[in-house]
């Protein structure tokens, strides 16, 4: 409300999950959105107070205090998830270890397909120096919805592409889940599925040690949601689908994700935005994932 404390006239705070979409289980309003990690974290700032104002979607150079704040505030976080909701949905996995080199702009002229040298094999990006250094398992570079929010990107660029890399540590071959996604699909108003073989509209696209991520065989492909909002959602966000299986190596391994920013102004927008998400993340007792909390290292 804009005020250091309750009043007479601010008696609390309302915290809303809407179900414009038509769902197929009633459970679905859980697992397809945070609820109970949000919860938490309205409750917490409803009763203490602070804080940062407006909507934030980067965690912040790692000296600052906001990143420092966020690091306090997601192990409290975490220690409720483990002592009360191991078997309730939570999906939330720690991030703060998380971190990645930015490369960019490109210019790509409107061609999402163009490369550029991050994709050349003979690059050692760990040795490259990063245009923008970033903190989370989700690096939003560009959100718009009718105004513009802040993000990792100070000054996005439209028809650019960006890279993302970072490396982390296995202690032997093996194969990893892996929490990846290009696209923060709403659950309401309107939202088009990712096309057959892609990651997004975008052309978007992972590699592991320069092997490329394949995207889902998605359930319900390239569909315009809207104003249909009697098709139900079923796997087009990373932490309600099974997660990608990936094959790693003892020792470093390298992820690089390459993210265009068309932006067209052609775009509803709520469509207007450029994100991705990767997090290896691992099954325990009960129905949740939790990170894998291995050492990522994007420097050498």
């Amino acid at each position: 409300g804009g005020k250091a404390q309750g009043d007479s006239k601010l008696l609390g705070g309302e915290i809303c999950l809407w179900g414009d979409r038509k769902i197929k289980r009633e459970t679905d309003y859980i697992t397809m959105n945070a609820v109970y990690p949000d919860m938490i974290a309205f409750g917490e700032r409803s009763w203490r107070g602070g804080g940062y104002p407006e909507l934030l979607l980067d965690i912040g150079p790692d000296t600052s205090q906001r990143a420092k704040d966020f690091i306090e505030f997601e192990n409290r976080l975490l220690v409720h998830k483990r002592e009360y909701f191991t078997q309730f949905s939570f999906p939330y996995v720690k991030q703060q270890n998380i971190k990645w080199k930015l490369f960019g702009p490109f210019q790509n002229h409107g061609d999402s397909t163009a490369s550029f040298w991050p994709e050349m094999t003979s690059i050692h990006l760990e040795d490259s120096t990063a245009d923008i250094k970033a903190t989370g398992g989700t690096i939003w570079l560009w959100y718009h919805n009718g105004e513009h929010y802040n993000s990792w990107l100070p000054s996005p660029q439209r028809n650019t592409t960006w890279y993302g890399f970072t490396r982390f540590w296995a202690d032997t071959d093996t194969t990893i889940s892996l929490w990846i996604g290009f696209k923060n699909l709403l659950r309401t108003l309107s939202g088009n599925t990712p096309p057959a073989g892609e990651w997004d509209y975008n052309k978007s696209m992972a590699w592991i040690n320069q092997e490329i991520i394949s995207p889902p065989q998605w359930k319900n492909p390239g569909q315009k949601l809207r104003g249909h909002l009697e098709i139900p959602l079923e796997d087009e966000d990373y932490y309600y689908r099974t997660p990608a299986k990936v094959t790693v190596h003892k020792g470093w391994n390298t992820i690089l994700v390459k993210t265009p920013l068309i932006m067209s102004e052609e775009l509803d927008p709520w469509q207007r935005r450029c994100m991705f998400s990767v997090m290896p993340v691992h099954k325990e007792e009960g129905v949740n994932w939790y990170s894998n909390e291995v050492e990522f290292k994007p420097d050498n």
